[in-house]
């Protein structure tokens, strides 16, 4: 998984009844998006998708990133930034 590779951060919004899109927010890394969406949004984490490339991660897949050793050490690199 390449962490450096840019990510789009779609959050889906609690009401859909209305067909208001999901809110929409570009990363220059996955690395930035997994942070963002774990830490600034974690009241929102169920409602998170992240697309990277081919990849379509859900809630779940993120904190599985986010807690691996890889996913740790690609965000400790950005915060040394």
């Amino acid at each position: 998984m390449d962490f450096q590779q840019p990510a789009g951060l779609y959050t889906r919004r609690k009401s859909t009844s209305m067909g208001r899109p999901p809110s929409y927010r570009r990363f220059p890394s996955l690395a930035m998006a997994v942070r963002h969406a774990v830490e600034e949004q974690r009241d929102l984490l169920i409602r998170c998708t992240i697309e990277c490339g081919e990849l379509s991660l859900d809630h779940r897949q993120i904190l599985d990133i986010y807690e691996s050793d890889a996913g740790r050490t690609a965000i400790a690199a950005i915060r040394e930034e």
